[in-house]
C-alpha cells in the first residue's frame, strides 16, 4: 500500500517516476536537481512513504513558552520594528529566527503609511480601470 497523502512536489515526484517518466527529465522540468529526485525515490521504495522520518531536521533553538513570549510581546507593540522588539524580548536570537517564529502564526509588522490627501485620492480613481 502506497502513503501519498501529502499533495506537494514529492507526491509529483514519484507519481512521474510510477508512470515511467526518467528522473532525470524531471528533475529538468520541475528545477530540481536529480539528487533530491533520487533521494525521494528510494525513500518511497524503501519505507512506502514520502514523510520525513521522525526526529530528522533541525532541532528548535527556543522552547515553546519562550515562542508564546515572542509572540505575545510582538502582539502588544505592533508598531515598533521587528529589530527593536527582538532586542528588548530575544536579544540573543537572530533576526531570521525571530521573524520565522512569528511567520509560523501569520503575525506581520504593521507599517505607519503616509495618508493620502484629496489629490492624491483623485489621481489613483482617475488610474484605477473601471471594472462592470
Amino acid at each position: 500500500k502506497w502513503n501519498l497523502k501529502w499533495n506537494d512536489e514529492k507526491v509529483e515526484f514519484v507519481s512521474r517516476v510510477l508512470f515511467g517518466h526518467r528522473i532525470e527529465l524531471i528533475a529538468q522540468e520541475l528545477g530540481r536537481s536529480c539528487i533530491t529526485i533520487k533521494r525521494i525515490w528510494n525513500r518511497f521504495l524503501e519505507d512506502r512513504t514520502i514523510e520525513r522520518k521522525v526526529g530528522t531536521g533541525l532541532t528548535r533553538k527556543i522552547d515553546a513558552t519562550r515562542d508564546e513570549r515572542i509572540i505575545s510581546f510582538a502582539i502588544e507593540n505592533r508598531w515598533k520594528s521587528l529589530n527593536e522588539n527582538r532586542i528588548v524580548i530575544a536579544p540573543n536570537l537572530t533576526i531570521n529566527t525571530f521573524r520565522n517564529r512569528l511567520k509560523e502564526v501569520r503575525i506581520r509588522r504593521h507599517v505607519a503609511a503616509k495618508k493620502l490627501d484629496a489629490d492624491h485620492i483623485e489621481e489613483r480613481l482617475q488610474y484605477m480601470p473601471v471594472f462592470r
